[in-house]
C-alpha cells in the first residue's frame, strides 16, 4: 500500500445516510433562500465560491476510484478529504451570496454532515489499512498553508485528471444539475422582486444546461452503474428555464 501511494475507498456509508444528509441540507436551505437578500458584491463573492467549490469537487472525482483506490496526489496531497472541502467551500458560497443570518444555517448543516461521515470514513480505512494511519499524520483533513507549501515542494500537486472517472463517480450528473439549480434560485428571488435577472442571463442558462446534458449523455460510460435516463432530469430543467425565459 505504501509503495503504490493509494489507499482503497470503499463507500462505508449506507445509502441511508446520504439520503439524511441530502434532507438537512435541503432544509436548511430552503428557508435561507426565502429570506435571501442578496447585494452585488456578496453575491459576485458567494459565486466565485460557489465555483470554486464545484471546482475542487470536479478535480477530486476526477482522481478518486471508488471501491478501488484514492490517490496521494493532487487534492490528497492537500488534505485528506478534499470532497468535503470542496462541499463546505460550495456551501459558504451560498451562504455568502444570499446574504442573511438564515443562510449561515447552509454551511453549518455541510460542516455538520462532513465531519460526521469523515468520521465514519476515518475508522473504516484506518481498521483496513494500517499504513493510513501515516498518511493521517502527514496530512491534514482540510488543506491548510502548510500542506500546500509541502505538497507543491514534493511535487505533488500535478494529477491525471480523469473525465470518466467524474462519469463513475457521478459528479457529472451532479455538475449538470448545478447551473439550472442555481438559476432556479435566481429565478425565484426575482419573484419575489429581490434579485434583478436578466432574461437573457436565465435564456443562456437553460441553452448552456441542455448542451451540457446532452454532451454528457454522449459520453456517459457504458460501465458506469448510472443510467443515461438521469440526464433527463437536468435537460428537463433547462428546457423549463428556456420557457420562462421566452415566457418572460
Amino acid at each position: 500500500m505504501a509503495a503504490s501511494g493509494r489507499f482503497a475507498l470503499l463507500h462505508p456509508l449506507p445509502s441511508p445516510a446520504t439520503m439524511l444528509s441530502a434532507a438537512l441540507l435541503l432544509a436548511a436551505f430552503f428557508p435561507a433562500l426565502h429570506y435571501a437578500e442578496p447585494r452585488p458584491l456578496p453575491l459576485a463573492a458567494g459565486l466565485a465560491l460557489v465555483v470554486l467549490g464545484v471546482l475542487i469537487r470536479v478535480a477530486t472525482n476526477g482522481v478518486l476510484k471508488k471501491n478501488e483506490a484514492a490517490f496521494r496526489d493532487g487534492p490528497y496531497a492537500l488534505c485528506r478529504h478534499p470532497m468535503y472541502a470542496g462541499t463546505i467551500t460550495l456551501a459558504a458560497g451560498v451562504a455568502l451570496a444570499l446574504n442573511h443570518l438564515p443562510a449561515l444555517a447552509v454551511p453549518a448543516a455541510a460542516i455538520a454532515i462532513s465531519l460526521w461521515r469523515i468520521r465514519k470514513e476515518e475508522a473504516f480505512l484506518g481498521a483496513r489499512f494500517p499504513d493510513y494511519a501515516a498518511y493521517r499524520r502527514e496530512v491534514p483533513a482540510f488543506p491548510t498553508p502548510g500542506s500546500l507549501a509541502r505538497a507543491a515542494a514534493a511535487g505533488r500537486l500535478r494529477f491525471a485528471f480523469s473525465l470518466r472517472q467524474c462519469f463513475l463517480n457521478g459528479e457529472m450528473l451532479r455538475l449538470n444539475l448545478y447551473l439550472p439549480l442555481l438559476l432556479a434560485c435566481g429565478f425565484y428571488l426575482e419573484r419575489l422582486g429581490r434579485l434583478a435577472l436578466p432574461t437573457a442571463t436565465l435564456a443562456a442558462g437553460g441553452g448552456l444546461s441542455l448542451a451540457l446534458a446532452a454532451v454528457s449523455l454522449r459520453l456517459h460510460p457504458p460501465e458506469s452503474s448510472r443510467s443515461r435516463l438521469d440526464y433527463l432530469l437536468p435537460a428537463a430543467l433547462g428546457l423549463g428555464l428556456l420557457a420562462l425565459a421566452l415566457h418572460g
